[in-house]
């Protein structure tokens, strides 16, 4: 048996395994006598017409384990009286008749695995893959010595796709379609939604910086439906795909039902307040000076992103609903994010907004003086209170020597 493995992918160690189990049992059944006839002359008789069952079954091409285990009881019955089947082969027959049936059923989960096998060569690993690749583009697909995907459906079934669709429609057409294509997953018992197919989608999404639940849920539905994704197309055949819907429209459940199809993670609380910074810093945002002169008007027309609007991302760092976009609010933002009052950044901005007015370092901050200082427009801080007020972060006024040199300090010139 071990060469009938050697020469047929067929078996891969099933059979030689069993052979091994059978012949420990011989002394147990058999006196010694008898023993050395079994081993002896009946046994490899056996295994040679076992063989020829094997050659036999090579020939028709065919990947059935009942057609070759049919054969095999052919076998059995044709020598059964050379074998004495009712005599002293009999224990040993009565044991070969129960491994055959278990070698049926292993010989029948390897021959699956193998057509399995070669789906996932091209990606199709469940039944939403499968249907999913289409019958056009399934028929020209090569699935190695089962050839071309008519071949490779025919191999499977046992029987031809014009056969299958007779059944199927009562009409005798030569084309694959979706029902026998979900004839295929059937057989196969493919699962609805394989970890494999999840894994691709996650990593569709990633190209967009969707990598946990929060980022996939927070994205604005209309946006989503403008991003591409490859050969899912755009933002509604993706959730097409994973949904196993069509869409005229998406919407935030859609958003969320993928995030838990796909069992996206939630993101950690500390990669989550990294998320929040991030996305105000692409806003230049790094601090409480930058936050307030940004202005609550600028804000609200400002987008972060997978959060979306102004409003929803406030609302989510804030963990509530929000009636508007306010100072107050921002006064909340600054102190959940920890924002530091002037971050490096911020600061070089202020300096060069000083630079650009003569000021330098505190001697010319002095002589600049209080009354030109209130006057002067400073660009993005505005004029020099409100400049003042940002930087110290209350309402002072007017400054008057003493606030510009604490100014001075908090600026460290």
């Amino acid at each position: 048996m071990p060469d009938l493995e050697r020469r047929y992918s067929i078996g891969a160690g099933v059979i030689e395994r069993y052979e091994i189990q059978l012949l420990e049992k011989l002394p147990a059944l058999y006196n010694e006598r008898d023993r050395a006839i079994v081993e002896t002359i009946l046994l490899p008789h056996f295994r040679k017409q076992l063989q020829r069952v094997f050659d036999a079954f090579q020939k028709t091409n065919s990947i059935k384990i009942s057609e070759l285990c049919q054969m095999f009881d052919e076998m059995v019955r044709d020598n059964a009286e050379l074998l004495d089947v009712t005599g002293i082969f009999k224990p040993i027959m009565a044991r070969i008749r129960i491994i055959r049936k278990k070698i049926a059923k292993e010989l029948e989960r390897q021959a699956q695995n193998d057509f399995v096998i070669a789906l996932a060569r091209h990606n199709i690993t469940d039944r939403r893959s499968l249907l999913a690749c289409g019958p056009i583009k399934f028929t020209r697909l090569r699935f190695g010595e089962y050839g071309l995907g008519k071949s490779f459906i025919s191999a499977l079934l046992g029987k031809s796709v014009r056969k299958l669709s007779r059944e199927m429609t009562g009409m005798p057409r030569g084309n694959v379609t979706l029902e026998i294509l979900a004839r295929v997953a059937d057989a196969l018992n493919l699962p609805e939604f394989s970890e494999a197919t999840k894994d691709k989608c996650k990593a569709a999404l990633k190209k967009h910086g969707i990598t946990d639940r929060e980022s996939l849920v927070d994205f604005n539905p209309a946006r989503f439906d403008e991003l591409d994704f490859g050969e899912y197309g755009k933002g509604q055949g993706f959730a097409g795909f994973v949904l196993s819907r069509s869409f005229k429209g998406l919407r935030k459940k859609d958003l969320k039902q993928i995030a838990d199809l796909l069992e996206m993670k939630k993101r950690p609380e500390v990669d989550k307040k990294e998320a929040f910074l991030h996305a105000l810093a692409n806003h230049q945002i790094t601090d409480r000076l930058s936050l307030i002169t940004c202005g609550v008007v600028v804000f609200r027309r400002l987008s972060f992103g997978s959060f979306g609007g102004a409003k929803v991302f406030l609302e989510e760092v804030l963990g509530r609903k929000i009636a508007s976009v306010s100072l107050d609010i921002f006064q909340e933002l600054a102190d959940i994010l920890q924002l530091p009052q002037l971050s490096e950044v911020t600061l070089v901005r202020c300096k060069v907004a000083l630079a650009k007015h003569g000021i330098m370092d505190r001697d010319s901050l002095m002589d600049f003086g209080t009354v030109k200082f209130s006057q002067t427009d400073f660009g993005l801080f505005k004029k020099g209170p409100a400049f003042v007020n940002a930087v110290l972060g209350r309402n002072i006024g007017v400054p008057n020597k003493a606030i510009l040199g604490e100014f001075a300090d908090a600026l460290g010139i």
